[in-house]
C-alpha cells in the first residue's frame, strides 16, 4: 500500500526475523550481447568494462479537456500535443550530441483517452543513457529550456514528477584481469566491450566485486520474439562463465577477500 514501506510490512506481520543477511564474495552475470559486436567480430565472449549512466524522467503535462468537434482550435489546451512536442524534442536535442547519447520515450499515459476528447492529462518517461554524465546532466537542462518553450506555444503546463539517475558504472578491474588471464589459459578469444542496457551486475556491484560476460545476440535484437542466441553459442557462454568461476573461487579468500567489509 502507499506509504508503507516492505520492513514496515513485514515487521507488522512478524516476518521481519532477525538474522544477518549473507554477504557475497563476487558476482558473476552472463547475459547476452544486445548488440552486434560479438557476432561481427565472430567471438564468442566478451568482459564488459563498464555500463552507460542514464537519466530517467517521469513528466506530467496538463491542458483542459473539451469536445474535439465544437471546440475551436485557437482555444484549446490539448496535453497531447504538448507530449508529441516533447517527443520530437527529445530526439532532436539527442542528435546535437551525436554518438554520446541516446535517447527514447518508451510510455505514455494519456487522459481522458477518448477519441473525441482533448486530453487534459499525459505522463511520459523519457530516457537518457551515455557513457558521459556531463552530457547527462547536459541533457536534463537542455530538457527543462524546451519544456519551457513547449508550454508558451501549447499553454499546457508541465511538470517533472521524478527524475532517477544512474551514474556510470565501471565493473570490478581485478576480476576482470583475473578472468582474461584464465580465459588466455583456456584460449578462449573475447572482446572488452561496454553496455548500455542495465544489467543485476550494475547494482550488485555497489554490494560486491560484479562481472558481467556477453555472449552473441543475432543482429543486436532484444527486448523483441526476433531476439535470438544460438545454443551454440549459449553453450559457449556456459563454459566460458565456468572457467571464470573456476579460477575466481581459487582466489577467495586466500587469494583476494572478494566484496567483504572490513570488520
Amino acid at each position: 500500500m502507499d506509504g508503507i514501506s516492505l520492513e514496515e510490512a513485514l515487521v507488522a506481520i512478524g516476518y521481519r526475523g532477525d538474522h544477518q543477511i549473507p554477504r557475497a564474495d563476487q558476482y558473476l552475470e552472463l547475459h547476452i550481447e544486445q548488440g552486434v559486436a560479438l557476432e561481427e567480430a565472430k567471438a564468442p565472449i566478451a568482459l564488459v568494462t563498464h555500463c552507460w549512466g542514464a537519466k530517467k524522467v517521469r513528466l506530467e503535462l496538463s491542458g483542459v479537456s473539451a469536445h474535439t468537434g465544437p471546440t475551436p482550435m485557437d482555444e484549446r489546451r490539448n496535453a497531447l500535443l504538448a507530449a508529441s512536442h516533447v517527443v520530437v524534442a527529445v530526439e532532436q536535442l539527442t542528435k546535437q550530441y551525436e554518438a554520446i547519447l541516446y535517447s527514447s520515450v518508451g510510455r505514455m499515459e494519456i487522459h481522458p483517452n477518448s477519441p473525441n476528447t482533448i486530453a487534459d492529462h499525459v505522463e511520459l518517461w523519457i530516457e537518457f543513457r551515455s557513457p558521459d554524465e556531463a552530457a547527462l546532466a547536459s541533457a536534463e537542462q537542455d530538457l527543462v529550456q524546451v519544456l519551457r518553450q513547449i508550454e508558451k506555444t501549447t499553454e499546457c503546463s508541465s511538470n517533472i514528477t521524478s527524475c532517477e539517475t544512474r551514474n556510470v558504472v565501471e565493473f570490478d578491474k581485478i576480476a576482470i584481469s583475473e578472468i582474461e588471464s584464465r580465459f588466455a589459459q583456456a584460449s578462449i578469444p573475447h572482446l572488452h566491450l561496454t553496455t548500455v542496457a542495465g544489467h543485476d551486475a550494475i547494482r550488485m556491484q555497489e554490494v560486491c566485486p560484479s562481472t558481467l560476460l556477453f555472449v552473441p545476440s543475432k543482429d543486436g535484437i532484444t527486448h523483441s520474439v526476433a531476439e535470438y542466441t544460438s545454443d551454440e553459442d549459449v553453450c559457449a557462454g556456459y563454459a566460458a562463465m565456468f572457467e571464470a568461476i573456476s579460477h575466481l573461487i581459487t582466489l577467495s579468500p586466500s587469494g583476494r577477500n572478494f566484496g567483504r567489509p572490513s570488520q
